[in-house]
């Protein structure tokens, strides 16, 4: 049923009331908060829930259903966090820390100090990152006041969103079709001031590398 919940969700409402908050809830933690859930699609989840609350539907309450799910994507990356702080020191002193890049951990936790907030926000509309991306940030060490606040910021921003889009325009079916294409544009909107930071961070460290060697060079003249 998890799998197939942002179709049967409103059969779900009308066969267990209130308790479809219970499933909306465990759905949407079980995709943060358990390392790597692919199969439940919390996206579409989200904006059906939406659809649901409005006024043509009336079959949940705008909200509880806010609340729901801003309240167990966020529990789900403070879970998936709490994993990666506990495994990731295990995962480096075992037989599989040989495939596993051990720098690539401390390069996340220089980025996340950096672009916390622009990541985790990325992140959100990406599947497979929504899951590792609190994992690393466990591994890596991050601040964990610093993590509660962005990964709250980028689960209200993803909630409010999806469920806003579900709750005003739900009832059009091209959004309903075209609501993959509508998340990718969204996630390349996001994209675009990350890949800028990052690559302006990477010129500027270039620059600073190239510096040193032209007074080494000017020395040597003199």
């Amino acid at each position: 049923m998890l799998v197939h919940l942002d179709t049967r969700l409103g059969e779900v409402v009308r066969h267990y009331g209130v308790w479809a908050y219970a499933i909306l809830f465990l759905a949407t933690f079980a995709k943060s908060g358990l390392i790597y859930v692919p199969l439940i699609p919390t996206t579409t989840l989200a904006f059906t829930a939406g659809f649901l609350c409005s006024p043509m539907v009336n079959g949940m309450e705008l909200v509880w259903v806010a609340l729901t799910i801003l309240v167990a994507a966020w529990l789900g990356d403070i879970a998936n966090f709490g994993w990666g702080y506990w495994l990731g020191p295990k995962i480096a002193k075992s037989r599989f820390a040989k495939w596993v890049r051990l720098d690539w951990i401390d390069r996340a936790e220089t980025a996340y100090q950096r672009h916390g907030l622009q990541i985790f926000l990325v992140a959100r509309w990406v599947s497979v990152f929504r899951s590792t991306v609190p994992f690393v940030a466990g591994s890596s060490r991050m601040n964990f006041a610093s993590f509660l606040g962005v990964t709250f910021v980028s689960c209200l921003l993803w909630m409010g969103a999806l469920v806003g889009a579900g709750y005003g325009l739900g009832h059009n079916p091209w959004v309903k079709e075209h609501l993959s294409s509508i998340s990718g544009g969204v996630l390349l909107v996001l994209l675009v001031p990350l890949v800028v930071s990052l690559w302006r961070e990477r010129s500027r460290r270039r620059d600073q590398a190239i510096e040193p060697d032209n007074q080494d060079v000017a020395t040597d003249g003199t």
